[in-house]
């Protein structure tokens, strides 16, 4: 084989290489762009879910703030009405003693 042509074999040899060696380069740095965007998104990801959960916590605390209000103020009611009741039947029952006396 002539030396010109085994030249030209080697040039085209290295240059193949050179290819390689720079589409590896790339795919690595591909592959690290890939990963940094990955762990952003996931960092955003976790800043939003805890943001959410705490709206959702937030508002399931004022439900159950107005819920207990709501049921404090119901009972309230209900203890008046027994007071009252009580305050009548307490009447009653003084007129029925008084009259037995």
């Amino acid at each position: 084989m002539p030396i010109e042509r085994i030249k030209v074999i080697r040039e085209a040899e290295s240059q193949a290489d050179e290819i390689r060696r720079q589409a590896n380069l790339k795919a690595k740095q591909l592959v690290d762009t890939a990963r940094k965007d990955a762990a952003a998104l996931l960092a955003a990801a976790h800043t939003d879910a805890d943001a959410a959960y705490k709206r959702m916590l937030a508002e399931a605390d004022r439900e159950a703030q107005a819920i207990y209000d709501r049921v404090i103020r119901e009972t309230e009611k209900e203890c008046e009405g027994i007071i009252a009741e009580s305050d009548k039947n307490l009447d009653q029952g003084v007129s029925i003693i008084m009259e037995r006396l």
